[in-house]
């Protein structure tokens, strides 16, 4: 009897050492797994931040250009106004109303100093708030920051830039 068990233990003795082996390569391919993905998903992070990055920079880059191409026209816009091209403030909104629309721009608003005026779309507007602002800075053309509209429930921006309306006078016998 004696010999029978020792024979049974010789027999489970291998059977054991493969269950070992069998649970100890279950254990290493479960962390080699675990880390794997863990590796998977930091690089997939690293792809996305550096995807996310490089558009942010293209899109800066693209604001930045859409914004000096239209603090030029603006300033082309004066340029022209000063020199006396147009009679009137509806004279310059029909020069410019396709314009306006190729920068992107809602509207053209000519201002007084008291904050009074029109806009290219045809509103009246009355005591613009901070008036001030848009008149300290006589050379350059000013950006404002992000704001509310006072005439549509959107967030504008506002380039400014001051000029003269020079009305032509017609003399006496009608000629310019």
């Amino acid at each position: 009897m004696k010999k029978k068990k020792q024979n049974q233990s010789i027999k489970e003795e291998p059977y054991k050492l493969h269950i070992l082996w069998i649970f100890a390569v279950f254990i290493i391919m479960i962390l080699l797994s675990i880390f794997y993905v863990d590796y998977i998903k930091d690089l997939t992070y690293q792809h996305v931040y550096q995807n996310i990055k490089e558009l942010s920079e293209q899109t800066a880059t693209q604001l930045n250009l859409s914004i000096t191409d239209q603090k030029s026209f603006v300033e082309i816009m004066i340029e022209s106004i000063d020199r006396g091209y147009f009679k009137t403030e509806a004279d310059i909104f029909e020069r410019y109303q396709e314009d306006l629309e190729a920068y992107h721009f809602t509207r053209l608003v000519i201002l007084d100093k008291q904050g009074n005026g029109t806009t290219s779309d045809g509103y009246q507007v009355r005591n613009y708030p901070n008036i001030e602002e848009f008149f300290q800075q006589k050379n350059e053309v000013y950006l404002s920051e992000n704001r509310p509209s006072t005439v549509s429930k959107n967030q504008v921006n506002i380039y400014s830039k001051v000029f003269n309306l020079k009305r032509r006078r017609k003399s006496a016998d009608g000629n310019n």
